[in-house]
């Protein structure tokens, strides 16, 4: 299908962005930050150095975008702590945080003498950072919101993060200033200490008392009233309908407003929409017994229409409303998943025709990366993005939220082998399908890099239940039973309550008839 030529222009600018970021992570890593110059990266991305210019006019600027994506990494990080005290986990996070800035010294280290200057468009305090700064304000109200020693009251929360904020400055500083760690890992140790003694009602409200003459940034630390009201409306609608594990509560938690409450805030104090980004849309499973065919159907479009409305209910409470784009990962699962190239591409073409709703954008592999075959697309990705599959499987040992999300992935592709593959045992399909869950949720996550490098403002909503705090938004595109069930895993069945989500073998089971618009299967009608 064409695509009109504001769309094609737009998908060059997002493709040159993220090449010159590729390359420029590529070079710094290889050669340094200070012996990488501009006309490198635009020949590295094989781009003119006007337009590397256009998107980034100093190497400083490559190195923050760089900034931003480790805010991203960190605030991964804070959702995951272990249980247990305010002192205990900030130092966990710190201690993530040094391993960061040790790993990305050149850079960051470049960035020092611009950071601090206020005459600097890169001034660490300053508008250009605001994205930045609100991602680790997130992480670290988690660390406190999350804490066995909370604060009680949204003001102290506030207070103390700011605090939190200053500390973690003070451990990036530490860090950069002396190679061997010593003296950062000295000083975490020592705000460990400190924090732990604080924690004490004297201390904490003398505390309280002088945190006011330590606060950065302190007119936009004192949000107005009124626009810390709209940041609560627009978060209480993106998490009104929220998909959520089992044994997490549905809503806006304490723990998520904690968590998203800088990234809308920064929003709203732009004046901007809020922009949304949702991996999702990929293909229809293989599986007949879960859906109808191989292209979207009235399942696809009530789900579109749910995501329309979800913006449409946004705008009642913030007038500049939002935009949301489409990630498709289609190409990025389907030899793992047992879908056809051509399937995806079949999908695509048919799914684009039916959004008709300007807020909706789409984005794809082939939006990143330009025409290729589809494996080719898949390779560049996980080389530039993907992590091993054994760091995977370690993180996994330790992280909740991670294995829940294997675990359920492998349920998908388990009740998929089953049926595509009966000559296997059950045994079998389990123990094959186990070893692909781990390659989908190591692609998932490179396309997660992915997206956020593109769309680094952007908060991310999910189809896939998640923990509280996420840094992800659950969203039930449709009203089902399964959490896990998806418009691409099933079928919509229309009844007297409305249209609901099934599989279909167990929507025929209970009596559902399919039925055909424009000559092609739709739905399923239960009377």
């Amino acid at each position: 299908m064409a695509m009109p030529p504001k769309v094609l222009h737009q998908d060059r600018a997002l493709r040159s962005r993220l090449r010159i970021l590729e390359a420029a992570t590529t070079l710094f890593a290889a050669r340094g930050f200070e012996a990488t110059s501009i006309k490198d990266v635009a020949t590295a991305a094989e781009l003119s150095v006007g337009l590397v210019c256009r998107y980034f006019p100093t190497r400083e600027h490559l190195a923050l975008a760089l900034y931003g994506r480790l805010a991203d990494e960190l605030t991964a990080i804070a959702v995951d702590l272990p249980d247990g005290p305010v002192a205990s986990r900030f130092e966990a996070l710190m201690r993530a945080r040094i391993a960061q800035c040790e790993r990305q010294r050149r850079p960051l280290t470049a960035l020092l003498g611009k950071a601090v200057d206020p005459d600097s468009p890169l001034y660490a305090l300053g508008p250009a950072t605001d994205s930045t700064r609100a991602k680790i304000q997130g992480a670290l109200r988690v660390v406190l919101a999350c804490a066995r020693d909370a604060p009680r009251k949204e003001e102290d929360l506030v207070q103390q993060a700011q605090l939190l904020y200053t500390l973690q400055l003070g451990v990036v500083l530490a860090t950069l200033a002396r190679p061997d760690g010593a003296l950062a890992n000295a000083l975490v140790d020592q705000v460990g200490r400190a924090l732990g003694i604080a924690r004490l009602p004297f201390v904490r409200q003398l505390l309280n008392k002088q945190l006011e003459s330590l606060m950065l940034d302190r007119p936009r630390a004192r949000a107005a009233k009124n626009e810390r009201a709209v940041v609560q409306a627009i978060l209480e609608r993106l998490f009104a309908d929220n998909r959520v594990l089992p044994g997490v509560p549905q809503g806006l938690t304490p723990a998520s407003t904690a968590l998203h409450l800088p990234r809308v805030e920064a929003f709203v104090r732009a004046g901007q929409p809020i922009e949304l980004v949702l991996p999702a849309f990929p293909a229809k499973s293989p599986n007949r017994k879960k859906v109808l065919g191989t292209l979207p159907d009235l399942a696809e479009e009530r789900a579109l229409e749910r995501l329309s409305e979800l913006l449409d209910d946004l705008t009642t409470v913030w007038a500049p409303g939002a935009r949301l784009t489409i990630c498709s990962d289609g190409h990025v699962f389907a030899d793992a998943v047992g879908v056809k190239d051509e399937d995806v591409d079949a999908y695509r073409e048919a799914l684009l025709r039916t959004i008709d709703d300007r807020r909706i954008g789409w984005f794809d592999l082939a939006t990143a990366f330009g025409d290729d075959a589809p494996s080719a697309l898949r390779s560049r990705l996980m080389t530039t993005y993907a992590e091993t599959e054994a760091a995977l499987r370690t993180r996994a040992e330790s992280s909740r939220s991670l294995a829940a999300q294997i675990d359920g992935i492998h349920r998908f592709l388990y009740e998929d082998e089953i049926v595509m593959h009966p000559e296997i045992t059950k045994t079998q399909a389990k123990k094959r399908t186990r070893a692909r869950a781990y390659e989908v949720v190591r692609r998932s996550e490179a396309w997660g890099a992915l997206v956020g490098s593109v769309f680094p403002n952007a908060l991310r909503l999910s189809i896939h239940p998640q923990p509280d705090p996420s840094t992800k938004i659950g969203v039930n595109l449709l009203g089902v039973r399964d959490p896990w069930l998806t418009p691409w895993h099933g079928v919509a069945v229309v009844g007297r309550n409305g249209t609901s989500l099934m599989h279909r073998d167990e929507a025929e089971r209970a009596g559902a008839q399919v039925v055909l618009e424009q000559g092609r299967p739709s739905h399923l009608e239960l009377s």
